[in-house]
């Protein structure tokens, strides 16, 4: 998160008890990511630092996966790093994933690949899933601008946050 931070992103802070007691949190964090996407901000958003208890993996991958579901459909999002393996599972459940090719090396065991879905928004658009402890950290957006045409970076993080790129307009 800190790393994200000071290469400029915008950050966007879920409540985690909320998460966790089942609230729609994402319904009113969408209005600020999206307004930060329209002005080609890049976006982290992110429940903050460690937290004094568990957080579900189900329910915050779900709400992970519809922000960037949602922020592919309204904002035309090229490319989204969720970090967190179960976590990452559920976000791409959320995100109407059906299957992922890897397209290019970025760290070990989370590749940037390309998404296939029946869903028109999220088939092709580039993801990577991956482990907040195994290897997200050393994600560096050198290393993201050397696997593909787009920018965006990712930092390991206690809780997994969710990596949104600004989108890529032709």
């Amino acid at each position: 998160i800190d790393y994200a931070l000071a290469a400029g992103f915008k950050e966007v802070v879920l409540d985690a008890v909320a998460i966790n007691n089942g609230e729609a949190v994402e319904e009113a964090a969408m209005p600020a990511i999206l307004q930060l996407l329209s002005r080609q901000q890049h976006v982290i958003v992110h429940t903050g630092r460690k937290q004094s208890f568990q957080l579900s993996s189900q329910k915050l991958g779900t709400v992970l996966g519809t922000i960037a579901r949602q922020c592919v459909v309204q904002a035309g999002v090229k490319r989204v790093v969720i970090a967190g393996g179960d976590t990452s599972s559920y976000a791409a459940r959320a995100m109407e994933v059906d299957a992922v090719a890897m397209i290019a090396p970025l760290v070990t065991g989370a590749p940037i690949c390309s998404a296939w879905s029946k869903n028109t928004f999220i088939n092709g658009i580039e993801v990577n899933f991956g482990d907040a402890e195994d290897g997200m950290g050393e994600i560096q957006p050198e290393n993201l601008a050397d696997a593909s045409t787009t920018q965006s970076t990712a930092e390991e993080v206690a809780d997994p946050p969710i990596e949104i790129s600004t989108p890529v307009r032709p």
